[in-house]
């Protein structure tokens, strides 16, 4: 027997002999990736494993004997392959290293698979030479403390192995912990940094709404203002328009007035030029302009009657009517005291009332209006029939006085003819002069060429000789 017992417990599974060309590792016969429980029961090696193993060591090429130094060798070169390894692995990320692991495992599975079914192939051929195996146990007795010595040593380096392993995984699993406190740490600072943030736009937006609430009373204060300015001006409005009116009324008669003055002026002014032949004419029309002037006299006193009464009316309904606004006004002003001491729910009945108020107010005022616009309708009916009889006599007048021009257009006319007779007899006369003179002075040209030429036939004729 190899360990003197009927079953041993391994530590670990980084046990190596040597049997063939290369050493063999006792953990390769096992599944590395088994659970933790499947792992401590095949972790015992039965009599009939052992003695497997021991066969697999007696096959050698012609020596049936061990070979640790070889083992001691390929023991040292793993062992700086595998430190080479943890100085590479030492800088990989850790999820690498995990993933380099697991490959490692997988490689390690397939080769102890491989292992394991040439295992199994020898060991058919192994049944075929039993003495064999009977001299490799005769071997394995003699070298048993040597190989006991050995697998002592193997088994402490591998608990050194696995405690070094231990430790590495213990801190970085610390160095993930404090990795994941120090996240869990800025998490939390930054949503105490966001919960400020946030607390900070909620002030700030209660301030701003507490401004906003602000300007909205201050623009309904605003609002208020406006309104009873716009009552004031309004009832300034309403004056304005009275006073135009009562103006516009004077500048009409004024203008009637004085168009009818300019009219007695140029009336006055053509009698002035034709008094000689119109003076019966000229005495009617101041007759006419008399009576016409006694009319109207009699007329401006009935319309000044009228304006009188007229002003006396308007100025007690505009007595009324500030009566009235200076209610309308008490009673908003009260209203809206009213409404500024009550509650936000009552501000809408508030101003459903104002609202039906301001309709009251307002078919009272177009009320008045009506009776106002009929009565000035009346009045402008009134005065447009008494413009229309002034216009007729007017009319009438101007009708005589284009009879008169026309008659005097004639007049002008014929005496334009007899001018134009005048002018073309004076025109035939001077033609009949011009005519008379170029023969006499024709005449007298024949003389004067008459003398020329006899002066000239006695200068040309010789003197008579004297007896």
């Amino acid at each position: 027997m190899l360990f003197g017992s009927s079953s041993f417990p391994l530590v670990d599974s980084n046990l190596y002999i040597t049997g063939k060309d290369l050493p063999l590792r006792i953990g390769s016969f096992f599944n590395c990736n088994d659970s933790s429980s499947s792992r401590r029961h095949s972790s015992r090696l039965t009599l009939e494993d052992i003695s497997e193993i021991e066969k697999l060591k007696a096959l050698d090429h012609t020596k049936f004997s061990l070979r640790p130094p070889v083992a001691e060798e390929d023991f040292e070169e793993r062992k700086a392959k595998a430190a080479r390894e943890k100085a590479k692995n030492a800088t990989l990320p850790l999820r690498r290293r995990d993933d380099l692991q697991e490959l490692r495992t997988r490689l390690m599975r397939i080769d102890s698979e491989k292992d394991r079914k040439d295992i199994f192939e020898d060991r058919e051929n192994e049944l075929f030479s039993n003495s064999i195996l009977k001299k490799a146990q005769e071997a394995e007795d003699e070298n048993r403390e040597e190989v006991r010595a050995m697998t002592n040593i193997v088994l402490k380096e591998a608990a050194a192995e696995r405690q070094r392993l231990q430790q590495e995984l213990e801190e970085s699993l610390e160095n993930e912990r404090l990795l994941q406190i120090k996240a869990a740490q800025e998490s939390e600072k930054e949503k105490l940094a966001k919960m400020r943030m946030q607390e900070e736009m909620i002030k700030q937006q209660i301030a701003e709404r507490r401004l906003k609430r602000e300007l909205e009373l201050a623009q309904r204060e605003k609002e208020r203002e406006m309104i009873l300015e716009q009552m004031e001006v309004l009832k300034l409005q309403e004056e304005i328009a009275k006073k135009q009116k009562a103006e516009n009324a004077k500048q009409l008669r004024l203008e009637v007035n004085a168009r009818n003055q300019i009219l007695l002026q140029e009336k006055k002014e053509r009698e002035a030029l034709e008094l000689l032949e119109e003076a019966k004419i000229v005495a009617y029309q101041q007759e006419k302009i008399r009576r016409e002037k006694e009319l109207e006299e009699k007329k401006k006193e009935i319309e000044n009657a009228k304006l009188k009464s007229y002003k006396f009316i308007c100025d007690k309904r505009d007595q009324q009517i500030d009566q009235l606004a200076k209610l309308d006004a008490l009673r908003a002003r009260r209203a809206m005291a009213e409404r500024e001491r009550a509650e936000r729910a009552k501000e809408e009945a508030a101003a459903a009332k104002q609202r039906e108020m301001n309709e009251a107010l307002a078919a009272v005022r177009q009320q008045q209006q009506q009776q106002k616009l009929l009565q000035l309708a009346a009045a402008a009916v009134s005065e447009k029939q008494e413009y229309e009889r002034v216009a007729a006599a007017q009319q009438q007048l101007a009708l005589a006085e284009l009879a008169k021009q026309q008659a005097a257009k004639q007049k002008r006319m014929q005496h334009m003819q007899e001018l134009k007779k005048q002018i073309q007899e004076r025109y035939l006369q001077i033609e009949k002069i011009k005519k008379t003179q170029l023969q006499e002075a024709e005449e007298l040209r024949r003389a004067e060429e008459e003398n020329k030429r006899a002066i000239e036939r006695a200068r040309a004729s010789p003197p008579n000789p004297k007896p």
